[in-house]
């Protein structure tokens, strides 16, 4: 895995604000491991919806610094519970928050030290 923060990305988004920026990703710091918590609450629950609805959440955020890993693998999250999480399909949901949860750990540290 190999998670970065694209900087052209950045000084397009923020116009070069670093203060805007440092703010931006504390925010994220906080507030992306309670997102995640809401998605494996949903998936033990069966919740496609919510699901959907936090992975959505984590796109929009994680699209303000990349449009690579993590976005990607919350945009296939997103869309996984858009069509619904069944018996069938819940294993590889659950495979994928794995690997989501983890890009966004890697991101967090790579924001912490930004």
């Amino acid at each position: 895995m190999s998670v970065k923060i694209n900087e052209e990305l950045l000084a397009q988004t923020f116009a070069g604000n670093a203060t805007l920026i440092k703010k931006t990703m504390d925010l994220f710091i906080k507030t992306a491991p309670d997102m995640m918590n809401k998605i494996s609450a949903a998936l033990q629950a069966g919740d496609s919806a919510a699901v959907q609805l936090n992975a959505h959440s984590i796109k929009g955020s994680v699209g303000y610094f990349t449009k690579d890993e993590p976005y990607t693998t919350s945009f296939e999250l997103e869309q996984m519970g858009r069509n619904g999480i069944t018996d069938e399909n819940k294993a590889e949901a659950e495979a994928l928050a794995g690997k989501l949860s983890a890009e966004l750990k890697e991101m967090m540290a790579l924001m912490e030290s930004y």
